[in-house]
């Protein structure tokens, strides 16, 4: 299940942002959504991700979706709690 997993960002100035993989519309206090959609193919929930990224310019973290692929450039660090 996708629905509510997080990734935790470090940009470089030390900025933190935690973003919450989203189909209904509810994410935590202070989170920021990655919309996604039942069916959606990795390629889309690279998009998704890569899109809530760049749409926090104060995490002073690029990302750009190649396929399948998440390039980013900016982060400190990276964390995804295990589920």
């Amino acid at each position: 299940e996708l629905e509510g997993r997080l990734i935790t960002i470090v940009g470089g100035n030390g900025t933190v942002r935690q973003f919450e993989f989203d189909s209904n519309g509810s994410v935590g206090a202070g989170r920021v959504a990655i919309s996604y959609a039942a069916g959606d193919t990795a390629g889309a929930l690279a998009n998704a991700l890569a899109a809530a990224i760049v749409s926090r310019p104060e995490l002073g973290v690029s990302a750009i979706a190649n396929g399948v692929r998440l390039t980013l450039r900016g982060e400190r660090s990276i964390a995804t709690p295990a589920a």
